[in-house]
């Protein structure tokens, strides 16, 4: 299960999915995800960066977390992808 593990600089979102370790961190301006099968390779991975150009609201980085860590698994991902 995902759960945000912090609000605020940084953003964080951690848990399993799956049977997979996910992690995704928002601060500075930019955001990370990474996927291990355990917590220590999930955080050390950046499978995915980007430039966010503003603060990622909690549960947004939440679904954000979510949908990449579908993608990742090869699942289909629904219309919690198209959400603002």
């Amino acid at each position: 299960m995902l759960k945000i593990t912090c609000h605020a600089a940084p953003t964080q979102v951690e848990g399993t999915y799956n049977g997979k370790y996910v992690y995704l961190r928002e601060r500075h301006g930019f955001w990370y995800f990474g996927v291990g099968d355990s917590q220590d390779e999930a955080v050390g991975d950046e499978t995915v960066s980007a430039e966010c150009p503003e603060f990622m609201d909690p549960d947004h980085a939440l679904e954000l977390a979510t949908v990449l860590a579908k993608i990742y698994l090869g699942e289909e991902v629904g219309d919690e992808a198209h959400q603002g």
